[in-house]
């Protein structure tokens, strides 16, 4: 009905608000400030001009990065597509349990602890 749908359309900030706001969250991180000012300076060359260095090396970044977060994302959305299938879920969990349940035999067995 009309009135369904309109109650499930749900309302959020504009992309320009999100891409600022992730912008500057981005923007101030000090451990992104730290690893530019590690990485930088090993290609920059001191004879050139230094503002194009800059941006070609933060345009060469920034092309390296977006491919990556493509890929990231590609690869979320064919895993989640694989993972709604109940069977898979379930081998997924037993594998998993597996795994814990060896892990915590192993650790007993290392500290001595009798089963």
């Amino acid at each position: 009905t009309p009135a369904t749908r309109q109650h499930m359309a749900v309302s959020g900030p504009a992309a320009p608000q999100i891409f600022s706001r992730a912008f500057l969250v981005a923007a101030s991180n000090p451990k992104g400030i730290v690893f530019f000012a590690a990485l930088f300076p090993q290609f920059i060359e001191p004879g050139l001009p230094l503002p194009m260095q800059l941006t070609l090396l933060a345009c060469a970044f920034l092309l390296i990065d977006g491919l990556w977060q493509l890929l990231y994302a590609a690869g979320g959305n064919t895993l989640s597509n694989w993972l709604k299938n109940p069977a898979r879920t379930g081998l997924i969990n037993k594998i998993s349990g597996g795994v814990l349940a060896g892990s915590g035999i192993l650790l007993a067995i290392e500290t001595g602890i009798s089963l």
